[in-house]
């Protein structure tokens, strides 16, 4: 069995595998709570993502799995990058579009909704041209609240376009707001990229499925499935 780890600041997104085939057996755990989890389990190759925030978590995956790889920007890969500042791009963004190449071979847009909303665009050719980074919903609410004066921090929910109060408008700007701003990335992509697939993964990958009237596909381990591939390309 493998597993691959995607750490967060606090929690982390675990998969377990044994082959390329199989559906990934998804868990989210705190990162210290990885340890107990897989300690019984016979694990052969284990790839790690975002190891700033592993604290003991290298050493006692160490002791436990016979192969360790930490993603860096210099893990062998079966993608390149056009990024002019590699040394500055998330690694995780480069398996996300690996997550996106298992459903499509063409061009595609990978989407990864979460803390920040993050569009990587990766050509026919295996070739990740960049993308764009904005604010996700809750932090452009958590935005508004804190850098004004009289705002409140409005809990997340989507509402019609023109709010009636100011809790509405503060939600319809972080909900519309991004929706329309999306749309806007994906025709633009599209007019530039033939045959353009859009993917969505993270943790709000549902709403704007949901919401965006688009064909939109939801992948909900697009990083996970991305890890894989790298994982495996690395035996």
């Amino acid at each position: 069995m493998n597993a691959v780890i995607d750490i967060g600041n606090t929690r982390c997104k675990l998969g377990l595998f044994s082959n390329a085939s199989e559906e990934i057996d998804a868990y989210f755990f705190e990162t210290s709570k990885v340890y107990e989890f897989l300690k019984n389990k016979k694990i052969k190759h284990v790839l790690i993502c975002n190891v700033s925030n592993a604290g003991n978590l290298l050493e006692e995956i160490n002791s436990i799995a016979d192969k360790v790889t930490v993603l860096t920007k210099d893990t062998p890969m079966p993608i390149t990058t056009d990024y002019k500042t590699p040394e500055t791009l998330g690694v995780d963004r480069l398996a996300a579009c690996l997550g996106g190449r298992k459903y499509y071979e063409g061009n595609v847009l990978v989407i990864d909704a979460g803390s920040c909303i993050t569009y990587d665009l990766l050509t026919d050719h295996n070739v990740h041209k960049g993308g764009v980074i904005t604010p996700g919903l809750l932090m452009r609410l958590k935005a508004m609240h804190t850098f004004t004066s009289n705002l409140p921090l409005v809990p997340l929910e989507f509402v019609p376009l023109e709010g009636k109060t100011t809790f509405q408008c503060l939600q319809s700007g972080a909900t519309n707001g991004t929706l329309l701003e999306m749309k806007g990335i994906i025709e633009t992509y599209k007019a530039k990229y033939d045959n353009l697939s859009v993917i969505i993964g993270g943790g709000d990958a549902d709403f704007f499925d949901k919401n965006l009237e688009l064909n939109t596909f939801v992948v909900s381990n697009l990083v996970l499935e991305g890890l894989r591939a790298i994982l495996i390309y690395n035996e």
